[in-house]
């Protein structure tokens, strides 16, 4: 077991050095074992909850490392928390876990660039030089499968009998047909995962949603070195057994607020201070919503108020788009003007984040005022 005293003398060198720790990092994680076959199954259960593979080190015959790393926000508690969380891991899968390390994330602007200027087909305009595009289901011969949340759902009464809604949090999802009628597909989508029409987008939290991948899909992102998200177990109809090979798309990585020259502004004349429900006008310049300088460096992007959308970078469109992923399309950011409605309503944002993502969130949002006395 690390010893607390090492990642307190980690923090303070860190501090030293001028690293705000209250930032995300590159949190780096190391397990030792005599073969790589011995690494293998507890690397993909760290694959399958949101690690990045970053690759194997064998020093003489009988010590090979499995670096994976995570791009997160810690505490010295919460470190030695999650050091006590993979030694379980390890013991139970019989490797070491040899540690921790950290470091500091490159700045976007200077990433994005680095990406190769490799084409990318669009099939409804825009450049194949935008640093960010949207992947969804349109027009994409897309597989849709009906799910229901495992857990987490907030029931939420209002006056206004438009505001009564069930908002969904993050997290596992259970299939409401069985296994044998999951269709064939790398990409599965939830019926309201993706808004077609201006009503659903304004009411997108009142159904189930979620983007579920294939196990190919969850190696090209792993092979690819994609990172910003984050994979949670698809249960079977049944609510108990797991599918195999299927995963829930929960996206991590942090876009912030869609920039107000896009046109899209929060309005108090849209919110709800009842219930707590926030109002935005939708986007006019969906081109414009990204601050490329400030968001992390993630390849799977969520921005706020738009969550329900999965934006991803350059890198992430060339894998997908390479492998021939199937039931997916990616498409230019200004086509959301023909899919959203001129008034955005997000619900809360309990509902798209699990609660260690959550204090990030708010805190850039600036929520906790009257229009959220007591939801947040």
């Amino acid at each position: 077991m690390i010893e607390r005293r090492l990642i307190e003398d980690m923090f303070a060198n860190c501090t030293r050095n001028g690293w705000d720790m209250r930032l995300d990092m590159v949190w780096g994680y190391w397990f030792l074992a005599e073969s790589q076959e011995r690494l293998d199954q507890p690397g993909q259960w760290l694959v399958d909850h949101g690690y990045r593979c970053v690759g194997l080190t064998q020093q003489g015959a009988n010590r090979i490392w499995l670096h994976l790393e995570r791009f997160e926000v810690h505490t010295v508690d919460s470190l030695c928390a999650r050091n006590t969380e993979l030694d379980n891991l390890a013991q139970r899968y019989g490797v070491v876990y040899d540690g921790p390390d950290v470091g500091q994330p490159v700045a976007s602007r200077e990433w994005l660039s680095s990406v190769p200027n490799e084409e990318i087909n669009l099939t409804a305009g825009g450049s194949e030089e935008d640093p960010i595009f949207w992947l969804n289901s349109h027009g994409a011969g897309a597989a849709l499968v009906p799910c229901r949340p495992l857990s987490g759902e907030i029931t939420v009464t209002c006056t206004d009998a438009q505001h009564q809604r069930r908002e969904k949090i993050a997290g596992p999802v259970v299939l409401e047909v069985g296994e044998e009628d999951i269709p064939t597909s790398d990409f599965l989508w939830s019926p309201c995962s993706q808004p077609e029409v201006a009503p659903r987008a304004q009411r997108v939290f009142d159904d189930p949603w979620a983007c579920l991948v294939s196990r190919r899909a969850q190696q090209v992102f792993a092979s690819a070195g994609l990172i910003g998200y984050r994979l949670e177990s698809v249960l079977g109809i049944d609510g108990k057994s797991e599918i195999k090979g299927l995963r829930r798309l929960l996206v991590t990585g942090w876009a912030g607020m869609a920039r107000p020259e896009s046109g899209v502004q929060f309005s108090e004349r849209l919110s709800c201070r009842r219930c707590g429900m926030p109002g935005y006008s939708g986007p006019i310049f969906p081109e414009k919503m990204f601050d490329l300088e400030n968001m992390d460096y993630s390849d799977f992007l969520l921005l706020w108020p738009l969550p329900q959308l999965i934006f991803i970078t350059r890198r992430a469109a060339i894998a997908i788009q390479d492998a021939g992923l199937t039931g997916c399309n990616i498409l230019p950011v200004q086509s959301i003007m023909s899919s959203l409605a001129e008034q955005v309503f997000p619900g809360s944002p309990s509902q798209w984040f699990m609660a260690s993502e959550l204090s990030r969130v708010l805190k850039e949002l600036r929520f906790g005022s009257e229009l959220w006395p007591s939801r947040l």
